[in-house]
C-alpha cells in the first residue's frame, strides 16, 4: 500500500525509505529458483545403499526433467549429450558405478573418458533444469551450493569418487582424483 500510495504525489521523482526489513532467508544466495525442488534428505551421517542412491537419482531426475525439457524448447539447445547416451543411460551408467566398476557403454573411449563425459552431462542437466525455472536465474554459486548440498546426484558421484580411488586401476584412480568434487573446507560442510 505505501509503494501505491507515492503515486499520488505531486512531484517526482520521488525516493522514499521504507523501515521494514526483508525476512531473512527469502532471497539472496540462499535461494535457488523461484519454484525450487526440494528433495528429501537422509538425516546427516546416515549414508543410503547404493540401491536406494540409484532410485534417489532416477527419482529427482523424474522431477527435474520437465524443466529441463522447458530450458530446451526456451533456448532450442543443450549442454546435455557430450556422452552420447540419453539421461536414463546417464543414469543406469553412473549408478553402477556406486558399487563397482561398470562395463563401458563405449568401445571408442576408455572408461574414464565415458565417466567424465556422462558426469559433464548429469551436472549440465542438473543445471540447465534449475536455470529454466522463472523468476532470476540462479547464480552459480547458488546452482553450486543447491547441488553439492541438497542432491542424490552430488551423493552419486562422492561414491563414484570413492570406488575409482580404490580401483586397482590406475587410470580410474586418476579419474577419481579428477572428479570435479569440492575439495577442501567446502566439502567438509556438505551434507552426506
Amino acid at each position: 500500500m505505501a509503494s501505491l500510495r507515492l503515486l499520488e504525489e505531486k512531484e517526482g521523482p520521488v525516493l522514499a525509505d521504507f523501515g521494514e526489513e526483508v525476512p531473512a532467508g527469502s532471497a539472496g544466495e540462499d535461494a535457488v529458483g523461484a519454484c525450487p525442488i526440494s528433495f528429501g534428505q537422509p538425516e546427516k551421517g546416515e549414508r543410503p545403499a547404493a540401491e536406494e542412491l540409484a532410485d534417489a537419482l532416477k527419482e529427482e531426475m523424474l522431477q527435474l526433467r520437465p524443466w529441463y525439457d522447458l530450458a530446451l524448447k526456451k533456448y532450442g539447445r543443450t549442454t546435455v549429450g557430450v556422452s552420447g547416451m540419453d539421461l536414463p543411460e546417464v543414469a543406469e551408467f553412473l549408478c553402477a558405478f556406486t558399487e563397482r566398476l561398470p562395463a563401458n557403454p563405449r568401445e571408442d573411449i576408455t572408461l574414464a573418458e565415458t565417466l567424465k563425459l556422462a558426469v559433464d552431462d548429469l551436472k549440465a542437466f542438473y543445471s540447465e533444469a534449475m536455470a529454466a525455472q522463472p523468476g532470476q536465474p540462479p547464480t552459480s554459486t547458488m546452482l553450486s551450493k543447491w547441488f553439492w548440498h541438497e542432491t542424490s546426484a552430488a551423493k552419486v558421484l562422492y561414491d563414484i569418487r570413492h570406488v575409482c580411488l580404490h580401483s586397482s586401476d590406475d587410470m580410474m584412480q586418476m579419474c577419481g582424483k579428477l572428479l570435479p568434487i569440492p575439495m577442501g573446507p567446502e566439502a567438509d560442510r556438505l551434507v552426506l
